[in-house]
């Protein structure tokens, strides 16, 4: 496990109450190397929007769960159901996109902000609220 995984492991949630409203998972991820492949950030945007839209229905269920009065408790209630059932951790030079059923079934072992993001966009898109995916750079790490 990295430094980075390290620090931000927690224990998860059971979540027992989603898995019912979560497709299972049949191998739906997608891999690919950067360099081998010749891809930059802006066709992993791309290939990041393209999941999401794939695979919005796999959140259908899960989706009006987190919906509350005001847009500002419905993001946060989205964000804390994403924190506390989806363990982080770093791609190494493989790039993984995973569809919310894959997500599910590998929460425990975790993946990095890709699918996170995802995971968050299928939800959105659920609840009919607008978004997009934008690249983000963290001090200190390339």
């Amino acid at each position: 496990m990295s430094f980075i995984d390290t620090l931000l492991y927690r224990t998860l949630k059971d979540g027992k109450e989603y898995e019912r409203l979560i497709p299972v998972y049949k191998g739906t991820e997608h891999n690919f190397d950067k360099e081998t492949d010749n891809s930059d950030t802006y066709d992993t945007l791309r290939y990041m929007s393209e999941w999401a839209y794939k695979y919005a229905d796999q959140m259908k269920d899960v989706a009006p769960l987190l919906k509350t009065r005001t847009l500002q408790e419905t993001v946060n209630k989205i964000y804390n159901f994403l924190y506390s059932h989806f363990q982080y951790k770093l791609d190494g030079q493989t790039q993984n996109l995973m569809s919310p059923s894959a997500a599910w079934h590998f929460r425990k072992t975790g993946f990095d902000c890709k699918t996170y993001s995802i995971l968050a966009s299928t939800i959105l898109q659920n609840l009919g609220i607008p978004h997009s995916f934008r690249m983000v750079q963290q001090a200190g790490i390339i």
